[in-house]
Parts: C-alpha cells; structure tokens; sequence
C-alpha cells in the first residue's frame, strides 16, 4: 500500500473468466499516486468479446472508488452504457481487437489506469435445432410430430443470442412420395408439418434454411435428420 503522497508502484493483474468458471490472470504494474491502483478490466462472460451481442464487463481498481473510475473503448465499433458501479456493458459491430482504456478521478486530477487489449470475434454460424437438438442425425417420429417450428441457436454460446429463422426449404417422403415445403419465418407451414408428422420411418428429412443472427447477417444452416 502507499505509504504519503507521491507516486507509489504497483501491480495487478487482468482477469478473465472463461466459460468454466476458471479465470486467467495477466500481470502489470505501473505507478499510482498514493494508493496502489491495480485496474482491472474482465470480460466477464470470457477473454474474447462477440459481435452483435451485449457484451458484460468489470472494472476494478485497488484503492479507487468505482464512482471515480471511467473507461472507455476503440476498435471494433465498440459502444457501452454503465449497468451499476464498475460494471458496463459493451456493444461491437466489427470483428478484430478492442482497446478498453480506463482513467481514475484522484486529488491530482485524472490518471490513467491502463489500456487493456481484447479480441472482438463474429457471432459462431447458428445451427438448426430440431426436436430440442441442434443438429440431430436423427429423431423419433413423436420427436419429430411435435416440431411446429424451425428454430436455430448456436451450440455452446453462453450469450444470449436471438437467431431468427428468415426462410426454410424442406424435402421429406410421405407414402413414398417426395414432398416439399417452402416457408418465410420459422413456422412450419401445412406442407411442412405433414412432412414432421407423416415422414416414412428410415427415409430422410433435409432441410435448408436461412438463419439471421443478432449481429445482422443471415447465415445458411442444413440439417438432414433420419426418421426412426
């Protein structure tokens, strides 16, 4: 701790929590006017920040109020708002790299607490979820008797992220004849649900759709699912 005015040296560390709950931690120091004023900025969801979803972060400093400390961001078509003392959340349209810059109001006026870099990274490609399962090689016909709608996500992401379903194509056999439906919107129309509830057991389902992600692009996904 310092010890009268003047500056004092100091170190810390930045922090990020992975999806497991682990964190990493990055060593720095510098010097500080009195206090010791380690900052720490943490993505709080992991050490990358996504495209087209809110994006949680932390910011700490030893010794500092979080009232008096201020940050802000460059690269990646970076945008935040403050959710509560110390805690932002953080907006990005461009992938590439982020700098997070945060700044102390102290006695002496403002000081620097550091620019900490971070990966800004697209939203991963939705896959199509059929039957509660994302990508299913296959499904009962109770499973598939019950699918009203053709939803999509992405495996693994612990964002929230709204995919939207725009268009879907569906090929599917009914008595031995080949069927298919065409559809805006993830709904299933009147041929798509006969293809979901009447589908030959052992043939196969295909389809295809056009899924708009949070960020604004719309990404093909496929799916080809047997029927048991």
């Amino acid at each position: 701790a310092g010890a009268g005015e003047g500056d004092q040296k100091y170190s810390g560390a930045i922090k990020f929590k992975k999806p497991t709950g682990e964190y990493e931690y990055y060593p720095f120091s510098g010097e500080y006017k009195v206090a010791k004023a380690a900052a720490t900025v943490s993505a709080d969801m992991m050490n990358v920040f996504y495209c087209g979803v809110e994006n949680p972060v932390s910011v700490s400093a030893a010794g500092i109020a979080p009232k008096d400390l201020s940050i802000s961001a460059s690269g990646g078509g970076a945008s935040n708002h403050a959710t509560g003392p110390g805690k932002y959340m953080f907006k990005f349209t461009t992938p590439g790299e982020c700098t997070i810059n945060v700044t102390a109001k102290t006695p002496q006026g403002s000081k620097s607490q550091g620019s900490y870099k971070f990966r800004v990274k697209p939203l991963p490609k939705p896959e199509l979820k059929i039957g509660g399962k994302f990508s299913p090689a296959e499904l009962s016909k109770k499973d598939l008797f019950a699918t009203g709608a053709i939803v999509a996500g992405a495996t693994g992401f612990d964002f929230k992220a709204n995919y939207v379903t725009q268009s879907y194509t569906i090929y599917g056999k009914v008595k031995g004849k080949l069927v298919v439906a065409e559809g805006n919107g993830p709904n299933l129309n009147a041929d798509g649900i006969n293809i979901m509830k009447n589908a030959d057991a052992g043939t196969r389902i295909l389809i295809d759709a056009r899924v708009k992600g949070p960020d604004g692009r719309v990404n093909s996904a496929a799916a080809g699912i047997k029927v048991n």
